[in-house]
């Protein structure tokens, strides 16, 4: 492929894409992961619509973030699915796809925080809502399993 002028804007998109989603792969980015940005009025939201190369943008992350997420890489995926939603806020999915990838990693608190969000700015009518809520159950009953076995109050029990 010729690289004329015409092409060096996108082949630099491009390759920022994939410097990002290289990044983020990394054990040591992976470790940290990012806290979602404060939620928007839905009026602020509405005003402000992404542009079409945005949009095309987030759903190119969103790709390689199911890709990652796939590939058993959960961290690394959460943070390409909330660059997304930061890109394109109206794309709800991007922001389920956040708690799902956080839940398989064990975050629990970030997949709660990620699913709360997701069902405040959902329409009650929204076909993602039920499914929405069920992971959040999932994630908050994983919660408290994990957090019996540690429960001092009930081994002093036991004895």
């Amino acid at each position: 492929m010729a690289c004329s002028r015409t092409n060096l804007p996108r082949l630099r998109w491009l390759a920022g894409i994939f410097a990002a989603a290289l990044a983020l792969a990394s054990p040591a980015l992976a470790a940290a992961p990012q806290a979602l940005p404060a939620p928007a009025t839905p009026t602020a939201e509405a005003r402000m619509p992404p542009t079409p190369a945005a949009v095309k943008e987030a759903r190119d992350l969103a790709r390689v973030a199911r890709k990652l997420y796939d590939n058993q890489r959960f961290a690394a995926a959460a943070e390409l699915y909330r660059k997304a939603f930061r890109i394109d806020h109206a794309k709800p999915d991007y922001l389920y796809g956040v708690g799902r990838c956080e839940q398989r990693a064990g975050n629990w608190d970030a997949a709660v925080a990620a699913f709360e969000r997701l069902l405040v700015l959902l329409p009650a009518t929204d076909p993602l809502v039920p499914k929405a809520h069920a992971a959040l159950e999932q994630v908050r009953a994983a919660r408290q399993e994990v957090a019996a076995p540690g429960d001092v109050t009930a081994d002093r029990a036991e004895r």
